[in-house]
C-alpha cells in the first residue's frame, strides 16, 4: 500500500501535469541547477514588467487628456477598455493553462500586451487606442490569473503565504515603475516615446522566456473546465471572498488610475511630479505591506491558513477605510501623503492572504479557475465601473475630489463582505 507521504507526492505531480507543467518548471522545483524560490523570482520580475505596463498609463494620464483634448469620461472609457478586454478572456485562463505549458502561455501573453502597449505610443486616433487598450487587458488577464497558482505550487505548503508576499510585492514595485517611468518620460521624451519603450522592453522579456527549453509532456488532463467552474461556484467561502475582491478593486483601481490627474487638479501639484511622489509612496508603502501580509497569515495559520489570511485581510482594509476617507478630505498636500501612506501599507498587506484565501477556497485543481473567476468578478464589479464613473461624476460635479469619495465607500463594503467570509470559514473550522 502506498504512504500518505508518497500518495502526497503522487497527488501532486499529477496535479502539475494537470496544469501542463513543463520539464523545466519540474527541474526548478526539485532543484536540479535551481531552487523553488528561483521560480518564485521568475515570475516575480514578470509580475514586476507586468504592473509597470499596467499603471503607465494612467501615470501619463494629464498629458494623453491634453494632447488629445479629450474629456475625463473618454479618458475614464481607455481605462475601461482594457479592464473589458481583461474580464473577457479571464474566464478561459483556467482551461487554457491545461491545454498548453505555462512557459508558453506566459510568454505569449507578456508579447502581446507589450506590443499593444507600444502600439498605443504609435497612434493618435482614439478609437485606434481603445481597441489597443482593450487587446492589452485581454494579453494581461492570462498572466494575472495564471502566474499566482504556479508560484503557490513552486514551493512547500508551509512556506506559501511568504513566497506569494514576494510575488505580490511585484505590484507596489511594479506600479510605482510605471507612475515614475511615466513621470520622467512627460518631462523628457513625452508620454508616446515613453509607452513605445515600456512596450519594447516587455517584448524583449518576453523573447527571452522563448529562448528557455519548452518540451511538454503529453498527459491527460485530471478535470474539466465545467467541473472546476462547478467547484469554484459552490464554495460560499470563495464567492464572498470574491465579492469583497470586486468592492476593493472598485476602490483602489480607480484610485491608481485618477491619482496623478488627482493630485495635480486638488494641489495644484505638476503632473510629472505628482506622478514621481506617488510613485514613491507606494513603493514605500508596498514592499512592507506586501511581507506583512504574508508574514501574520503564516504565523497566525497553525493549520487554518485560510480563516488566518481572510482575518489579517479584513483586519487590514478595516485599518485603511478611515485613512482613505481622511485623505479625499483634506486640503493639505503632505496630510494627503501621509494618510494615503498608512492605508495603502495596510491595503497591501491584503494581496498576498486573499489571493491564498481564493486559491485555498477550492480544490487544488480548480485554484487557476478561482484565481480567474475572483479577477473577473472583481474587474466587471470593480474598476470597470469605477474607473469610468469617477470620470463621469467629475465632469458633472466639475470637481474630482467629491468624485473621488465613493471610493472609501466601497471599501467598507469590502470589509462587510470579507467578514461575511471569515463567519463561513469558521463555521466550518478549516
Amino acid at each position: 500500500m502506498m504512504s500518505p507521504r508518497a500518495a502526497a507526492v503522487k497527488d501532486e505531480d499529477m496535479s502539475g501535469a494537470a496544469y501542463g507543467t513543463i520539464p523545466l518548471m519540474n527541474k526548478l522545483v526539485r532543484g536540479n541547477g535551481f531552487s523553488a524560490w528561483h521560480v518564485v523570482a521568475g515570475l516575480t520580475f514578470l509580475n514586476l514588467i507586468n504592473y509597470a505596463d499596467r499603471y503607465v498609463f494612467g501615470a501619463v494620464g494629464p498629458s494623453i487628456i491634453r494632447d488629445l483634448n479629450l474629456t475625463d469620461g473618454q479618458f475614464g472609457a481607455l481605462g475601461s477598455a482594457f479592464l473589458w478586454g481583461f474580464l473577457l478572456f479571464t474566464p478561459f485562463v483556467g482551461r487554457l493553462v491545461k491545454l498548453a505549458p505555462r512557459l508558453v502561455i506566459l510568454s505569449v501573453s507578456v508579447l502581446g500586451w507589450s506590443l499593444a502597449l507600444a502600439g498605443t505610443g504609435i497612434f493618435r486616433a482614439f478609437f485606434v487606442i481603445l481597441g489597443l487598450r482593450f487587446l492589452f487587458g485581454a494579453f494581461q488577464s492570462v498572466f494575472t490569473s495564471a502566474a499566482p497558482p504556479a508560484a503557490k505550487d513552486a514551493v512547500e505548503h508551509k512556506w506559501t503565504a511568504r513566497a506569494l508576499s514576494i510575488f505580490f510585492a511585484a505590484i507596489p514595485l511594479g506600479t510605482a515603475l510605471g507612475f515614475v517611468g511615466g513621470s520622467l518620460a512627460q518631462k523628457t521624451v513625452g508620454w508616446q516615446m515613453g509607452l513605445l519603450a515600456m512596450g519594447i522592453v516587455g517584448s524583449a522579456a518576453a523573447f527571452l522566456l522563448f529562448a528557455l527549453p519548452n518540451r511538454r509532456k503529453k498527459v491527460a488532463l485530471k478535470s474539466s473546465w465545467i467541473k472546476d467552474l462547478r467547484a469554484t461556484y459552490v464554495s460560499p467561502t470563495f464567492i464572498w471572498i470574491a465579492l469583497g475582491y470586486a468592492a476593493q478593486t472598485f476602490a483602489l483601481g480607480a484610485f491608481a488610475f485618477w491619482a496623478p490627474t488627482y493630485i495635480e487638479r486638488v494641489f495644484d501639484t505638476p503632473a510629472q511630479t505628482g506622478s514621481l511622489m506617488f510613485g514613491v509612496l507606494i513603493v514605500a508603502t508596498g514592499i512592507g505591506g506586501s511581507m506583512v501580509g504574508g508574514w501574520l497569515t503564516d504565523r497566525w495559520g497553525h493549520g487554518q491558513a485560510i480563516r488566518a489570511a481572510i482575518w489579517v485581510s479584513l483586519w487590514a482594509t478595516l485599518i485603511a477605510t478611515p485613512f482613505v476617507i481622511f485623505a479625499f478630505v483634506t486640503s493639505f498636500e503632505w496630510l494627503f501623503y501621509l494618510s494615503m501612506a498608512v492605508a495603502q501599507t495596510a491595503l497591501f498587506a491584503t494581496f498576498s492572504p486573499i489571493n491564498l484565501a481564493i486559491m485555498g477556497s477550492v480544490p487544488h485543481a480548480s485554484s487557476t479557475t478561482a484565481e480567474g473567476s475572483a479577477i473577473f468578478i472583481g474587474r466587471l464589479l470593480g474598476d470597470a465601473i469605477s474607473i469610468w464613473l469617477v470620470g463621469v461624476l467629475s465632469d458633472v460635479l466639475n470637481d474630482m475630489r467629491p468624485a473621488m469619495l465613493v471610493l472609501p465607500l466601497a471599501l467598507a463594503i469590502n470589509a462587510a463582505l470579507w467578514l461575511k467570509a471569515a463567519r463561513i470559514q469558521h463555521r466550518q473550522k478549516i
